[in-house]
């Protein structure tokens, strides 16, 4: 008899794609994590975060939320505790703007890009997040969502 709990085939989490949204999702906020973590002198000369999608994930990301759950990550929200009325909700305002919170700064979160569909990363759905400075990245992480979540 195989036991499988269906907490193990279902993710809790915002849709309609747990590649797409759950997945993107944790890396924000792992990435996050990550910026708590940086030295001080780091984070006091960071001017903002950057988000890039590639692939697939920059293919589909509109319709599918990526843009709105990774910027949902960064704000320190995960998967299992985000409503759809606010992951619906962000994004929806162009003025609105957006602020990762790491120690004692407010680090703004500049407009998801959307990469090339075609790129030469070892997986289809990458997110490259990254800490800009004046003179360039002053951190990154490249993520791959693999599907569910």
């Amino acid at each position: 008899m195989i036991r499988t709990s269906v907490f193990e085939l279902f993710k809790i989490g915002p849709g309609p794609s747990s590649s797409h949204t759950i997945g993107p999702m944790k890396a924000g906020h792992d990435f996050l994590q990550a910026l708590r973590d940086l030295p001080e002198e780091t984070l006091g000369a960071a001017t903002g975060v950057e988000a890039t999608l590639l692939g697939s994930l920059s293919a589909t990301g509109t319709g599918h939320g990526t843009d709105r759950a990774v910027v949902a990550g960064l704000l320190g929200t995960l998967p299992e505790d985000c409503s759809f009325e606010f992951l619906d909700g962000l994004l929806r305002d162009p003025g609105a703007a957006y602020a990762a919170c790491a120690a004692d700064r407010s680090l703004p979160i500049l407009p998801v890009v959307f990469g090339s569909i075609q790129h030469d990363r070892p997986y289809g759905n990458t997110l490259l997040l990254r800490l800009l400075g004046p003179s360039g990245v002053l951190f990154e992480r490249e993520y791959y969502s693999v599907g569910g979540g």
